[in-house]
C-alpha cells in the first residue's frame, strides 16, 4: 500500500517525496521550500477536485473489500458454526462467550465501516481507503 501512496504522491508535478526525511524528528528536513511545497501539493490534491484521487481510493477500496469480505465471511462462518478450532476445546465458556461477542463487534464493525464506504463513495473520501493517502 505505500508503494502505490508514493507512486501516486510521485505523479503529482512538483512533489518530493524525501522532502522530509524518516528520522524528522532527529534531523529536519534539509530544504523548507520543499516541505511547504510538498504541503501545498496535498492540499491540493485533499481538496477533492482531483480526479486521480477519486479514482485512486476507488481502486484501493475494492483492494481492502476483498480482504475485508473474505475476513468477514470468516467471522460469519464461526460464529455461526461454532468453530471448536477457533474458540478451543478446553475454553471455559465464559471465555468462548467474550471471544464470540468480540467476534460479533468486529463484524459489525466491518458492515458499518462497509456501509460508510457505500454512502460516501458518491461523495468524499472513503474510510476504508482516504487514510492511505
Amino acid at each position: 500500500m505505500d508503494k502505490r501512496v508514493d507512486k501516486f504522491l510521485e505523479e503529482r508535478e512538483g512533489f518530493v517525496l524525501d522532502a522530509v526525511p524518516d528520522d524528522y524528528t532527529d534531523r529536519p528536513p534539509k530544504d523548507i521550500g520543499l516541505v511547504r511545497s510538498n504541503q501545498t501539493i496535498l492540499k491540493e490534491v485533499l481538496s477533492n477536485k482531483d480526479e486521480q484521487l477519486k479514482k485512486f481510493i476507488l481502486d484501493v477500496s475494492e483492494e481492502v473489500y476483498k480482504v475485508v469480505d473474505g475476513f468477514q465471511q470468516e467471522i460469519e462462518c464461526v460464529l455461526h458454526n461454532g468453530w471448536v478450532g477457533f474458540f478451543g476445546d478446553g475454553m471455559e465458556e465464559e471465555q468462548r462467550a467474550g471471544r464470540e461477542e468480540e467476534l460479533k463487534m468486529e463484524l459489525e464493525y466491518l458492515v458499518e465501516m462497509g456501509e460508510m464506504d457505500k454512502e460516501i463513495h458518491s461523495g468524499d473520501f472513503a474510510p476504508s481507503a482516504a487514510v492511505c493517502v
